[in-house]
């Protein structure tokens, strides 16, 4: 990650994070709650890339945890205000599949920032902590089974927003295929 853009991540005990709905406040990853209405505490980093930062957050307000997926704006390809909108055209269809969007806005041109539930351990973590890094046949049925369940919901969802939609879902489809890969509650 380049020096501009981890300049622009959250800051601990410094931003308030303001959206359309609510207020957040990044905290101490130690630290201690402070009062707020509607504020997170950061409690963990999930992943860095190239881009942006996700961390584990809890909402002080009624101590559910988060996650808060930030990126800078000076990115050369951002892809949070996409994934935003397709988090929101997802909406129409409850599934287990898709990951609930919370919140989402940007803070004083520095990083905008997606607020989602939190899902389990991604498959490559969860590979290293079985027996001989393999997943038994009957895992990987279920795997397979939720990845086909996963696409089927996709199309159901593009049959009604295609027309409105289509390169969203065009993103979404390769989205989802490489979080098939690395993100399943078994």
């Amino acid at each position: 990650m380049s020096a501009d853009v981890i300049a622009d991540m959250p800051k601990e005990n410094e931003d308030a994070i303001k959206s359309k709905k609510a207020t957040y406040e990044v905290m101490c990853i130690c630290g201690e709650k402070q009062h707020g209405d509607e504020a997170n505490e950061i409690l963990d980093v999930i992943s860095k890339s190239t881009c942006g930062c996700v961390y584990r957050v809890l909402r002080l307000e009624d101590n559910k945890n988060l996650a808060i997926k930030c990126e800078s704006v000076k990115v050369k390809t951002p892809t949070l205000r996409h994934e935003a909108r397709v988090y929101e055209a997802l909406k129409s269809l409850v599934s287990p599949h898709f990951i609930a969007l919370e919140d989402r806005g940007m803070v004083d041109e520095r990083f905008v920032f997606v607020v989602l539930r939190l899902v389990g351990k991604n498959l490559l973590d969860l590979l290293q902590e079985v027996p001989d890094k393999k997943f038994t046949m009957v895992t990987a049925v279920r795997i397979a089974e939720q990845a086909l369940s996963g696409i089927r919901d996709l199309h159901i969802v593009h049959k009604f927003q295609a027309r409105k939609m289509f390169n969203i879902f065009s993103f979404l489809f390769d989205h989802y295929l490489f979080s098939v890969a690395t993100y399943i509650a078994i």
